[in-house]
């Protein structure tokens, strides 16, 4: 299991003062339960809603991370039952199911049920859960590491989820495309500018990314990025920026895809493959040549064969 980044973590455990919700944003508070009238649960504070710039005071040190994807509101209170452990939990409500997808992918590495579709995570067995269910994200953490009860979670969480909407949409569609070419074991992370990114690209590529999507997955040594800009144009202006990155050379730029590598004074010499079609970006970079070369073939050709839709 992957770790989760400690500043995630602390964000994710953190709670801050109530704030008073506005009215417009009650609506969330009504997927999670009270108290159970079977005395299973008990439900320890009235819901809490947060909006805006409201989550800083909940989750100050990862709130820009889901500003990043699309927040619009959160629910968050606690349980407990006699004898058991407390439970935290927070229904995050993200812009669209994209968002929540991200999210999801964001903090899990990229774990996630066989087809593409969100599921239930549990850390080290002990303190953390999560799933994503259409445009929602919802955690529950031990309030007491040592006091993880098992049943009260997976009890509380096969409530919530059956108050949620079911999804309605598919999959981003960078991770469609990356799932139709690595195996069904690889991670594949979902993200929407250079924030998300920090965790799973090379700092040079975080550091010139603008806007656009990405798609994530690491195979061995190998990273493969797929990036979804507006526009032909901002994938131009994106290659152009590739090109003066120091450390960063590539072959003719007559090839398709091209060939290349990139020296830096931690990482050595890395073989690196480029290549594009129409607004998208495809980068593969470790591993040897004839690895980052195979992905990015294999990645356009995804590309070329994917549904096109009318704009």
């Amino acid at each position: 299991m992957p770790e989760i980044p400690s500043l995630l973590l602390l964000a994710l455990l953190t709670a801050g003062a109530p704030v008073a919700a506005s009215a417009d944003s009650l609506s969330v508070a009504q997927y999670l339960p009270g108290s159970d009238t079977g005395g299973e649960w008990e439900q320890l504070q009235p819901v809490q809603v947060y909006r805006g710039t409201e989550l800083y005071d909940l989750v100050d040190g990862g709130a820009v991370r889901y500003e990043e994807y699309g927040f619009t509101a959160v629910a968050a209170t606690s349980y407990a039952k006699k004898g058991g452990g407390a439970v935290s939990v927070e229904l995050y409500e993200m812009k669209n199911e994209g968002a929540a997808f991200g999210i999801f992918t964001s903090v899990t590495g990229g774990l996630w049920k066989a087809g593409g579709k969100p599921g239930v995570i549990r850390f080290d067995g002990e303190y953390f859960l999560c799933f994503g269910e259409g445009r929602f994200f919802v955690t529950l953490t031990a309030q007491e590491v040592d006091r993880w009860d098992v049943s009260l979670a997976g009890s509380l969480l096969v409530e919530i989820q059956s108050r949620l909407p079911g999804p309605s949409g598919g999959v981003p569609l960078p991770v469609v495309i990356l799932d139709s070419v690595f195996s069904s074991e690889t991670s594949i992370v979902y993200m929407r500018g250079p924030i998300g990114l920090q965790s799973h690209a090379p700092s040079w590529y975080t550091r010139i990314a603008k806007g656009g999507e990405f798609g994530a997955t690491r195979t061995g040594s190998m990273t493969t990025i797929l990036a979804k800009t507006a526009s032909e144009r901002e994938a131009a202006e994106f290659v152009a920026r590739l090109e003066v990155v120091p450390g960063l050379r590539f072959a003719d730029s007559g090839a398709a895809p091209r060939a290349g590598t990139y020296e830096g004074r931690d990482t050595g010499v890395l073989p690196v493959t480029l290549g594009t079609a129409e607004n998208w970006l495809v980068l593969a970079i470790g591993a040897t040549p004839d690895s980052c070369a195979s992905a990015c073939s294999s990645v356009l050709d995804a590309l070329r064969k994917r549904p096109v839709t009318p704009r």
